[in-house]
């Protein structure tokens, strides 16, 4: 990267720069350090790239968890509004503001195991509630059938049938 980086006058900053091996081994912490322009590089666990926490295990748990924390501030914030406008306009803000966050790059992290994508459901199924009036102890097939709204795991499928149809 070095010869290439020189080659075609490209820069790099060495104390940017981080390592991220992707493995199942259980040794993989035990690989030597990369060098680059004559200064280690920092092996780490995850990094963000454009929005996206990947992990050295492949798995979006940390991605997933750091979605799950936007989205419930988001909603959090749009709480008091419920009394103030109706429920269309709750609707607008909830497209608007937080499903797009919850949905960023789903056709990437869109296989994540069921009980990370519950997490999202279980926001996705609060919003219903909050734009609806709805109790917790309301139906949720109920609040589908009233919202007319897809669950998180159809919409993921959908970006995912759509993205391969673009393709």
């Amino acid at each position: 990267i070095e010869r290439w980086a020189k080659m075609w006058r490209v820069s790099f900053s060495a104390q940017k720069t981080k390592s991220l091996t992707i493995s199942n081994k259980r040794d993989a912490h035990q690989n030597p350090n990369i060098k680059f322009m004559g200064s280690d590089i920092e092996e780490v666990v995850d990094h963000k790239y454009l929005g996206l926490i990947l992990s050295n295990n492949l798995k979006f748990n940390p991605h997933i968890d750091s979605i799950c924390m936007k989205a419930r501030k988001r909603l959090s914030i749009i709480q008091p509004l419920k009394y103030k406008i109706d429920r269309k306009s709750l609707e607008t803000v909830y497209f608007s503001f937080i499903l797009p966050v919850m949905e960023y790059a789903c056709v990437v992290w869109g296989g994540a195991c069921d009980t990370q994508l519950a997490k999202l459901e279980k926001i996705h199924v609060d919003a219903m509630r909050l734009v609806t009036g709805a109790t917790s102890r309301s139906n949720i097939q109920r609040l589908y059938n009233e919202t007319g709204w897809l669950s998180v795991q159809s919409r993921i499928d959908r970006a995912m049938i759509i993205m391969l149809f673009k393709i």
